[in-house]
């Protein structure tokens, strides 16, 4: 969806769910979400295997987890290997997350099983109230478990050990992106992969801290990828999300639009469920062409040559007067007479008093997408203030 230039790249693939399956039966709406439950990079499953001392056959022999404390059940995620065998290389693709950052009880742990006396005290000074501020600043850098064991050298921990205090695996959700109509669900998103460089946290006090570069990558993002790129159709494993935010498009029944202005912010990736919104009330004026409700969209991304995601959808549905109006906003080209502003929170305050009137006085309804750390809370802040 992306040009090779742009900073991210952004892909699109369809996911044909089966004909079998209740979502194809009119279970889901446009604004709707899905989980999708990925593995662990092989590679970084083997790193690890290997700091270990795990040779391959051991790691695919099959076992049973069982509790250390017969008081303490086993973690949830874990139990069902109580009862059913898997081998140690499935119970790390699959089901704990190797990229969450070590918290104080793990290095706790892994001190314990320090060779050497220089690592297992500078692990526990790490986990103690002095060691506070080292702490942070190895949290900032926010490595992995392979990591620290790279940076304590002794450390060796049982397999078991790690399982059981890693997290679980969670699955990634990503939201729809097509209205009903078929049994396939759209998704975009960007693919995760940058570089960083970690301090790894030596006790030579002549070396001192020593800066390595490290790459970094998504645990689902880089597979589908993968995955969209071979001739044969894979199976994965998908959920519907419950919509407990009720982020549908309103309707008043039979499929007739909602009177009510529906205004929807949603820079880069965030648009995509506004995709699905647009088709379906492109499906519902074709059911009832006198309808005219309005929709705004305001839109943000780096570059309008770049990265300006589904522009061809949009620009049809503004062709077509399903969307009323179109705020579509570039970072990097913000003075072109294209561009509505830098931000999408600009194209608000540009518009303030439209949008004032439209959501105190015609009631209308307003959805936002996107990071909730950065622009919503940007957003919220521009309409608070409006």
């Amino acid at each position: 969806m992306t040009a090779p230039e742009a900073l991210k790249r952004t892909l699109l693939i369809d996911l044909e769910l089966p004909s079998s399956a209740s979502h194809v039966d009119g279970q889901w709406r446009a604004g709707d979400a899905f989980n999708i439950y990925a593995p662990n990079h092989a590679p970084l499953v083997r790193a690890l295997l290997d700091r270990l001392q795990i040779s391959n056959s051991d790691a695919h022999k099959h076992v049973r987890l069982t509790k250390r404390n017969p008081s303490i059940e086993l973690p949830a995620h874990l139990q069902r290997f109580s009862n059913t065998s898997s081998s140690i290389y499935d119970i790390l693709v699959w089901s704990v997350d190797l990229c969450a950052h070590p918290r104080k009880p793990l290095l706790r742990v892994l001190a314990e099983y320090c060779n050497e006396k220089a690592d297992r005290e500078r692990l526990l000074f790490i986990c103690s109230r002095q060691g506070l501020k080292t702490f942070e600043a190895l949290r900032n850098q926010t490595p992995t478990v392979l990591d620290v064991l790279h940076a304590f050298p002794s450390c060796v921990p049982p397999v078991e050990r790690l399982i059981e205090l890693l997290p679980p695996l969670a699955p990634r959700s990503y939201s729809i992106c097509n209205a009903p109509g078929g049994n396939v669900w759209k998704i975009a998103f960007n693919v995760v992969e940058y570089e960083l460089t970690l301090d790894v946290f030596s006790l030579d006090e002549e070396k001192g801290a020593q800066s390595v570069r490290v790459s970094r990558r998504g645990v689902c993002t880089p597979w589908l990828e993968q995955l969209a790129q071979t001739q044969e159709k894979p199976q994965i494993l998908v959920a519907k999300r419950p919509n407990i935010n009720a982020f549908h498009l309103p309707t008043t029944g039979d499929l007739k639009p909602d009177p009510r202005p529906v205004i929807m912010i949603g820079p880069g990736t965030g648009v995509a469920p506004f995709i699905g919104f647009l088709e379906q009330r492109a499906h519902e004026l074709q059911l009832h062409p006198q309808s005219s409700p309005f929709m705004w969209l305001l839109f943000g991304c780096r570059d309008a040559t770049l990265d300006y995601l589904f522009k061809s959808d949009i620009q049809a549905h503004v062709d077509s007067n399903v969307l009323t109006r179109l705020s579509a906003c570039f970072s990097r080209n913000a003075g072109s007479f294209t561009s509505a502003g830098k931000y999408v929170q600009d194209a608000l305050l540009a518009n303030q008093n439209e949008f004032a009137e439209l959501m105190l006085q015609k009631n209308a309804v307003l959805f936002v997408c996107g990071d909730a750390k950065g622009m919503g809370k940007d957003v919220n802040d521009t309409v608070a203030r409006i």
